[in-house]
């Protein structure tokens, strides 16, 4: 669907499927974080799918034409739910929840591949133990979307087992090294989105509740300037 006037009305639903999911795969999902935009203008959306024999995979969709048709790109093989962001030197990183088994086999972070191409392919993906996760959505994002620095944000639920604790992370080294900079709630928490306000701050958007994660949706937002001390 398409817009003209900030989201307030939406044009009739065009069917992509054929254009974005393989005749093999079964279950199929978007994101569930934001798709990101090159300078080329293509858009790069973040997807994962299921595969008959196995439990899961995390790969892109892209369009070099607005949105008007749609193209996938590279496969990771691996995880599930995944969030990407753009990195210096025309680099993208994939950002990715593990399945049951990957857990079993690493442990309680997150994998992460890189593609050099423009999300056509990806690098052979790694595993980062530091950013530890419960099986959930996280989200990842540039500190300076359109003129990629090294500084990266990350938002998930900073728990091995529980969906608890949301927290947000800096990394100033491009992902080699994190800090924790806020907790927004060390209650019940789930699913979150990243976006970088124009002033530079950091918004978060996400699901939080007193006795479960899903009884609200909360945005906060951040100042930069407290996050960089």
């Amino acid at each position: 669907m398409f817009s003209e006037d900030e989201g307030l009305t939406w044009s009739e639903p065009v069917e992509i499927t054929d254009q974005t999911k393989l005749p093999e795969w079964t279950w199929y999902a978007t994101g569930p974080s934001h798709a990101v935009q090159l300078p080329s203008g293509r858009i790069i959306v973040p997807c994962n799918h299921g595969n008959f024999g196995s439990e899961s995979a995390s790969h892109v969709i892209y369009s070099d034409n607005g949105g008007e048709t749609w193209a996938i790109g590279g496969e990771t093989h691996v995880g599930n739910e995944c969030t990407l962001a753009r990195l210096p030197g025309g680099k993208l990183m994939l950002n990715m929840r593990k399945t049951d088994p990957e857990r079993k086999q690493y442990g309680n972070g997150r994998l992460v591949a890189v593609s050099l191409d423009d999300g056509l392919s990806f690098e052979k993906p790694y595993y980062d133990a530091s950013l530890t996760e419960p099986v959930c959505n996280a989200s990842l994002i540039n500190g300076s979307p359109l003129r990629p620095s090294n500084t990266l944000f990350f938002s998930n639920p900073e728990h091995p087992s529980k969906r608890v604790n949301l927290t947000l992370r800096m990394s100033r080294d491009a992902g080699r090294n994190w800090k924790r900079v806020a907790t927004l709630t060390e209650g019940p928490a789930a699913y979150s989105d990243l976006v970088i306000m124009r002033n530079k701050d950091v918004g978060v958007l996400y699901e939080a509740g007193e006795t479960t994660p899903y009884e609200a949706i909360y945005f906060a937002r951040l100042r930069r300037k407290d996050l960089n001390k």
